[in-house]
């Protein structure tokens, strides 16, 4: 499959500088979803990342940070991980075949960061359970009895 990169304003050098800010709207054929793989990821000093429901504040916040929007309902967005720091943040996958991201710099502290994104069709997830005990016998019925003075 195809695979596309988007790097931060001025990466790797000068670096990105503060005031920056960036959105990129990614949407996917129906039926697939988006898949992001970090190459570089440098950003204020210190690493954090948060996965949280839209709305909660959390330590990225006030710092340069990178909002991953991985499940998005039309145009409400319903899950976010907002990513700071410099560690090399997980792979991500989006829940329908939209991704939203948006990087807002604060500071000049980091050469900013480097992803690759491309499509690819979730497979459903069939899970097989084991019985852990055998099946209990039918219960048994016995007719009503009428009584007739």
């Amino acid at each position: 499959s195809d695979h596309y990169v988007i790097t931060s304003p001025g990466f790797p050098e000068p670096g990105f500088r503060a005031g920056d800010f960036c959105q990129w709207n990614i949407r996917v054929s129906d039926n697939k979803n988006v898949f992001v793989k970090f190459d570089d990821f440098n950003l204020s000093p210190g690493s954090a990342m948060s996965n949280n429901i839209t709305g909660v504040d959390d330590q990225c916040n006030h710092t340069d940070s990178l909002l991953v929007l991985t499940d998005v309902w039309g145009v409400i967005p319903l899950r976010e991980t907002r990513l700071c720091g410099d560690s090399l943040p997980a792979h991500l996958t989006s829940i329908t075949d939209t991704l939203i991201i948006k990087f807002n710099a604060r500071s000049n502290a980091g050469r900013g960061f480097m992803l690759q994104y491309s499509a690819f069709r979730r497979e459903p997830v069939i899970e097989w359970i084991e019985p852990t005990t055998s099946p209990s016998p039918r219960p048994t019925t016995t007719p009503e009895t009428t009584l007739t003075p």
